[in-house]
């Protein structure tokens, strides 16, 4: 006769004693309490998959951050123009959607990471003149020395922020305005230099020489390349210090036109 519904669902609960095991055979009960423990480890372990994947994989604690983190890393490893999100989530250990959640686009990232660096350049140049005494020429050796030593001790985010993929920031506010305060403070120390006497001519036509020379001279460190003339200095920020110098007192020594 079969059993009423009642006393069947009750039954489905293993570990209960009683009315359930006179009802059911020893076999029927040990099989019914195996299956349903055998359902209920499988029901734990999935759960338990879903939450390692949820806090490891996806969230990583912070997802933006990895994500930034990967492809800095990718950058320094290869160069920008290899950089794919699909890259920076397998090198992040999430799914190939996770970045969107983030980022829009390959472009979106790389401007994220460009603003972040700028903003970190401009804290750099500005801890400079902090420290430096007010007199304008020093002051712009010390802009331009901590231009070149950010370059060298962020490689990663001066390649995106150089990369000719983000030649048009326009889309990008935040990015063309840390761009901007960046540039201010090499403007406004060549400016300094000008009413002072030490330089003379545009000081648009000046601030382009000193940023090609200095953005020239983190170049050559990036690559190596600067070691093929044999300078002699115990540092790179001393090997730094020489070359810059030298740009500010060719720079001065030129009149109008001849920078």
């Amino acid at each position: 006769m079969p059993l009423p519904m009642t006393m069947t669902s009750c039954s489905l609960r293993p570990g209960e004693g009683g009315l359930t095991r006179g009802l059911l055979t020893g076999s029927m009960y040990t099989l019914l309490t195996s299956n349903v423990s055998s359902v209920n480890s499988v029901v734990e372990w999935a759960m338990a998959k879903a939450r390692t994947r949820s806090q490891g994989s996806y969230h990583h604690g912070n997802l933006s951050d990895a994500l930034v983190q990967a492809a800095l890393e990718l950058v320094e490893a290869e160069e920008v123009s290899k950089l794919s999100l699909r890259a920076v989530a397998r090198h992040a250990g999430v799914s190939p959607a996770a970045p969107y959640r983030h980022f829009e686009s390959r472009e979106a990232l790389l401007a994220f990471i460009s603003t972040q660096g700028f903003h970190m350049r401009t804290e750099a140049m500005q801890e400079a003149l902090a420290q430096c005494e007010d007199e304008p020429r020093l002051r712009l050796l010390e802009v331009g020395n901590a231009f070149v030593l950010f370059a060298h001790h962020h490689p990663a985010h001066y390649a995106v922020m150089t990369s000719p993929d983000l030649h048009d920031d326009t889309a990008y506010p935040e990015l063309a305005a840390a761009g901007v305060t960046s540039m201010k403070i090499l403007l406004d120390a060549i400016e300094a230099c000008a009413v002072a006497g030490d330089l003379t001519g545009d000081v648009r036509v000046l601030a382009a020489a000193a940023w090609s020379g200095v953005h020239g001279l983190a170049s050559l460190l990036a690559s190596g390349h600067i070691h093929r003339l044999g300078l002699e200095a115990e540092t790179t920020e001393d090997l730094i210090r020489q070359v810059t110098g030298a740009m500010l007192s060719a720079m001065s020594q030129a009149g109008p036109g001849r920078v």
